[in-house]
């Protein structure tokens, strides 16, 4: 059933207002593998080095299974990238207040590794 069905039936029946925040919606380009590979981990970094020199600007998003594992790429992408103005950060549910708040302020081009939580729980300001 759709939101906007779900809404009005919880208006009618609560007698509030509905409020609607309209939002900006950005162009998002996904990329997938021809075919599968024995190693995801390595071939996730070498896909992000892969597309940063190509696209000069957007960010990056990219779904990881588990904190170690995004650590661990987090620090090895940003060793590539050491230098450069872009920074890649981490983002997972048990992640502290101020990392996630650095994501968000962070003005530069950012590549987020992030778990499921991003599909419902990020805003990111381009």
């Amino acid at each position: 059933m759709s939101a906007t069905l779900e809404s009005i039936k919880l208006v009618n029946y609560f007698k509030c207002p509905l409020i609607t925040i309209k939002t900006q919606k950005f162009e998002v380009e996904e990329h997938y593998l021809d075919e599968p590979v024995n190693d995801n981990y390595q071939m996730t970094i070498d896909t992000i080095l892969d597309i940063l020199p190509k696209y000069k600007n957007g960010n990056i998003l990219v779904f990881m299974s588990g904190a170690n594992e995004i650590n661990k790429a987090v620090d090895e992408c940003n060793s590539y990238l050491e230098g450069s103005n872009i920074k890649v950060f981490p983002l997972y549910g048990n992640l502290n207040f101020k990392n996630q708040r650095e994501i968000i302020e962070n003005k530069n081009r950012k590549v987020i590794l992030a778990t499921n939580i991003a599909e419902t729980a990020l805003i990111i300001k381009t």
